[in-house]
């Protein structure tokens, strides 16, 4: 093919030439009617750069310079030069079709002789570029899906095509498939030129859970650039609001999003109750070692809060945890009131729980030596997982406070408390659960 345009200046003084001549023939005239002589003189600048770029190999620099120039003054010759820089780039499908309108042109009588052989030159160009291109066969299962949306590298193919071999440009491409009720389906693939026998791939789609499909009437599903819905074909039961065309899909198709499910409300009021096993360690003033005083407590609690923005919390604590001990050091009760914030993942199903918070304990004991009570800061860190079920929430949980405690003469020290339990709520929404908002219907 290069051996055709290794000439470089004689040719560009010719189409100089032909341009001028053919301003001179009157059907040409009225075509170019509009072209002012700036404007042709700029085309012509606008060839003779993409000539000289196309020599040095930069088709695609020469490409551009070619569009521009026949934008403003259509030439067959011009018209040649794109489709040998289409095919030096690989495009060799719009090639073909390039030579193919400039083969088919019928040219009037009296035309430049350079138009004359861009034209004898296009038809034996098609002829060699032809066996060049691959086709490439695709089959969807099943081909008769209301909605169907097949797309290569982004651009829509019509249905009509599927199963029938389709010319494509040699190199690596991806295959989208989407249709209402169903996953998406994609696959890349790989072209060679010339390559036989023809490649075929087929993408099978997977039916989605919830959503009813409805077969299309009308056979393989619709015809048109994107491929709509065939004729007597309907969209099932939950179709718009429950997933749908969403927005702009790859280069210039719609996707399907699957269904959405409706939200929870995002702010809502928790009464609660828990109940833990609480672990004592650190010490305390005139109890001293605390895991060697007290055994393992028993915690009940209350529990009142707020979840707001869906997955925060922000709530306020009391908890009572009774401990016993030997028979010298008798029993305590520790009270913590405490202020936490908490974190949930997944609100409206199963998700991680995270808190933290700070508050007061005291711890009233009793021995054979001696009892009083003691009180400090305490400072809580919990993790855990949530689970909603109805109007109920369960936390099984586990915490660790720190703090001190201090007695009436100001000795103090630090004690431990790690718990595990599990936490239950009532939630009562203060707001309306979000339903997903409508999708828009398609356009075809």
């Amino acid at each position: 093919m290069h051996a055709r345009f290794t000439s470089t200046f004689p040719r560009v003084v010719l189409f100089s030439a032909t341009l001028l001549a053919a301003a001179a023939l009157p059907a040409v005239a009225r075509a170019q009617q509009q072209v002012s002589d700036a404007d042709r003189n700029t085309a012509r600048d606008l060839y003779n750069e993409g000539y000289k770029l196309q020599q040095q190999g930069k088709y695609a620099e020469a490409l551009d310079r070619y569009q521009r120039s026949i934008s403003v003054y259509s030439a067959p010759t011009t018209a040649f030069r794109i489709a040998q820089c289409r095919a030096a780039l690989g495009q060799l499908v719009e090639a073909a079709e390039e030579l193919r309108a400039v083969a088919n042109a019928q040219l009037p009588a009296g035309s430049p002789d350079a138009f004359v052989k861009a034209k004898q030159e296009a038809t034996t160009e098609l002829a060699s570029i032809e066996p060049r291109i691959p086709k490439l066969k695709i089959n969807v299962v099943p081909a008769n899906a209301v909605g169907l949306t097949v797309t290569i590298d982004g651009q829509p193919m019509p249905t009509a095509l599927l199963g029938v071999g389709r010319a494509i440009n040699p190199g690596s491409h991806q295959i989208v498939v989407v249709a209402p009720g169903y996953a998406q389906q994609q696959q890349t693939v790989d072209v060679r030129e010339k390559q036989q026998p023809p490649p075929e791939v087929t993408l099978t789609l997977q039916a989605q859970a919830g959503v009813s499909y409805t077969p299309s009437g009308g056979g393989a599903g619709g015809g048109g650039a994107g491929g709509g819905a065939g004729a007597g074909g309907a969209y099932g039961q939950g179709g718009y609001g429950q997933g749908g065309y969403q927005g702009p899909y790859g280069g210039g198709g719609r996707g399907w999003v699957p269904p959405e499910r409706p939200r929870g409300p995002s702010t809502a009021l928790l009464l609660g109750a828990d109940l833990a096993l609480s672990v004592p360690a650190g010490s305390a003033p005139s109890v001293g070692g605390l895991n060697g005083a007290l055994g393992i407590g028993v915690g009940i609690g209350g529990e009142v809060g707020l979840r707001f923005a869906r997955i925060v919390y922000l709530g306020a604590m009391l908890q009572g945890s009774f401990f016993g001990g030997d028979s010298s050091t008798g029993a305590a009760v520790s009270i913590a009131a405490d202020g936490l914030l908490g974190f949930m993942s997944n609100p409206d199903g199963l998700g991680f729980y995270g808190e933290v918070g700070a508050g007061y304990r005291s711890l009233t004991f009793s021995t054979n030596t001696a009892s009083g009570t003691l009180g400090g800061a305490d400072f809580i860190m919990g993790l855990g997982m949530q689970i909603k079920a109805g109007s109920f929430r369960f936390i099984p949980k586990a915490n660790l406070f720190v703090g001190t405690l201090s007695d009436q003469f100001g000795n103090s020290d630090v004690h431990l408390f790690f718990t595990l339990g599990i936490s239950a709520y009532w939630e009562l929404p203060l707001s309306k659960p979000q339903q997903p908002a409508a999708s828009p219907a398609p356009a075809y």
